[in-house]
């Protein structure tokens, strides 16, 4: 199984509470050096929240940015699914090892995310999910992003854990506008009343995405 030296880590994983001592992987680990946003969310998303995660990732890839997401059902593998449907790259930042199929329903997605993309862990081989391991997977999320965009969430949520991670490394957070009245909208709704930046236009999110990272 290959391992991810420390040498080769992306710089910002210095900063990281705790840093991953080693990270397994099956892929293509030149993809953390390439332009990426994090797409999270909700394990039971709405059809909104489904089709602009969908939406979203189509547009992206079209720019070559790599997609990254944790591999749980609802958003994240609607994100890693839009982006192998559509020809681009993806990440996937699992809570177990990689021999472990979680969730199983999913399974079939690990295959070509090995051959265009990668599969990354912290967890050896035979390493069962538990529910520790994912708010801990949550930090490499945030440190290997660009930038975090929330699509869907509960107040109260992994993808909030995420989000604080991402504060605290200075990785720019943007949220999908929710109706007030939906559950689902309230984490979004929330980050962008505290000043995350709100996506009503995918095409002008990307433009100014570009702008950004080429501005470095």
């Amino acid at each position: 199984m290959p391992i991810l030296s420390v040498s080769h880590y992306p710089a910002i994983f210095s900063q990281l509470i705790p840093r991953p001592d080693v990270l397994y992987y099956e892929g293509r680990p030149e993809l953390l050096h390439k332009p990426a946003v994090t797409i999270i969310g909700s394990r039971h998303p709405s059809g909104y929240g489904l089709s602009v995660c969908q939406q979203l990732v189509e547009k992206l890839i079209q720019h070559d940015i790599v997609i990254i997401s944790g591999f749980a059902l609802g958003i994240d593998v609607c994100a890693h699914r839009s982006a192998i449907d559509g020809g681009g790259k993806t990440i996937a930042v699992l809570g177990s090892g990689l021999d472990v199929s979680y969730p199983r329903a999913h399974n079939y997605l690990k295959q070509p995310i090995r051959q265009t993309g990668l599969l990354l862990t912290e967890y050896p081989d035979g390493t069962r999910p538990r529910p520790e391991h994912f708010p801990k997977r949550n930090r490499l999320l945030a440190a290997m992003a660009d930038e975090v965009v929330v699509v869907e969430c509960r107040k109260r949520s992994g993808s909030m854990i995420t989000v604080d991670y991402a504060i605290d490394l200075g990785v720019p957070v943007h949220a999908i506008p929710g109706q007030i009245t939906s559950p689902l909208a309230t984490g979004p709704n929330q980050l962008i009343q505290d000043g995350a930046n709100p996506i009503i236009d995918i095409d002008l999110f990307i433009e100014e995405f570009l702008r950004r990272i080429h501005g470095r």
